[in-house]
């Protein structure tokens, strides 16, 4: 639901000149959620693929490194990883 107006209004903002991302809390925290959604989705899919190549060229030692409290710890890590590093680059932009 966030994405389909996410897109809207910046659909809105610069194909048809609407000011809907014209103000300050707004316009930062829709950049940090779309730079954060983009860099999430790339990691996840490396995590992914990176348990499934333990399960299958390292079985016996699946049962020791694929937990699910590691799997979430590892999710949150590259949540918060992400997060951190559309932050830095959502400091760079100015609302104007």
């Amino acid at each position: 639901m966030m994405f389909i107006y996410g897109v809207g209004s910046q659909e809105l903002q610069y194909a048809w000149s609407v000011p809907t991302l014209h103000y300050p809390i707004i316009c930062e925290s829709y950049f940090l959620l779309y730079l954060m959604t983009q860099y999430l989705s790339p990691m996840l899919v490396l995590g992914f693929t990176t348990e499934r190549y333990i399960a299958v060229c390292h079985p016996f030692h699946k049962e020791r490194l694929c937990r699910t409290g590691r799997a979430r710890r590892v999710v949150v890590a590259m949540a918060v990883c992400c997060t951190l590093l559309a932050a830095i680059q959502v400091r760079l932009y100015r609302y104007t």
